[in-house]
């Protein structure tokens, strides 16, 4: 499949259970995703990433909307189930889950070399695969930064609070890292000739067939479908 179709059928997805109501079809909507990303070793671990973000999330929206601290201190008689922040999170949970599942069958490489194959300008097709390409550089000068640091005796494997102290000896010389190289990489970019010609070709695009394509187009037209019907319900 296509990256391109991968991410309209996760903007469908999306944008379909957004429109759902509190029940079991919201609750359906978040189930089949994450069962599907459970079926294997890489959407498990996406998973367990997901879950460390998503219940602090459900837990920071369940004590603000459902005024439980209020009522512990007395400000208020009695608290309720916040309903709304529930319905919301639901949404973003399977926005999220789907993302996640997306991205388990879309390599980043592949995605990469689709932005570049494709008709945007390339201009804008570098702009949304640049920060694509910093991840992996990113995760190399962490690691040596990590183990720079470690060398030093700064305790960034310890207690959680140690973590959190050591933390800026971490980011400020990655960001230093960061910064330094912004000037490199507007050197090689204009070395390469970057926008010169309108016109470019990729080595091993991804095949985009006419009938991808035309799913894209349709899926589309769907989604603005459901956008003008539910306009018109309210």
């Amino acid at each position: 499949m296509h990256p391109f179709t991968g991410f309209i059928l996760w903007l469908w997805y999306s944008v379909s259970a957004f429109m759902l109501p509190l029940g079991p079809a919201s609750l359906l909507a978040l189930a089949l995703p994450m069962l599907a990303l459970f079926g294997n070793p890489d959407g498990r671990q996406r998973l367990s990433w997901l879950l460390q973000l998503l219940l602090p999330l459900a837990l920071g929206l369940w004590l603000i909307h459902s005024q439980i601290l209020a009522y512990c201190f007395g400000t208020i008689e009695s608290w309720h189930w916040p309903w709304p922040a529930t319905t919301l999170w639901l949404r973003i949970a399977t926005s999220l889950v789907v993302a996640q599942l997306w991205f388990s069958y879309c390599p980043l490489p592949r995605l990469i070399a689709a932005l570049f194959a494709s008709r945007l300008p390339l201009s804008l097709s570098y702009l949304l695969a640049g920060p694509l390409l910093l991840l992996d550089p990113i995760k190399r000068q962490i690691a040596q930064i990590r183990q720079a640091q470690l060398a030093r005796g700064v305790p960034l494997d310890g207690t959680l609070w140690q973590r959190s102290k050591a933390a800026p000896a971490l980011l400020m010389p990655l960001l230093n890292s960061l910064l330094q190289g912004v000037g490199q990489q507007g050197a090689m970019l204009e070395m390469r000739g970057f926008r010169h010609q309108a016109q470019r070709t990729r080595r091993n695009a991804p095949l985009d067939p006419i009938w991808q394509q035309q799913l894209r187009w349709g899926i589309a037209v769907v989604m603005l479908l459901q956008l003008l019907g539910a306009l018109l319900w309210r």
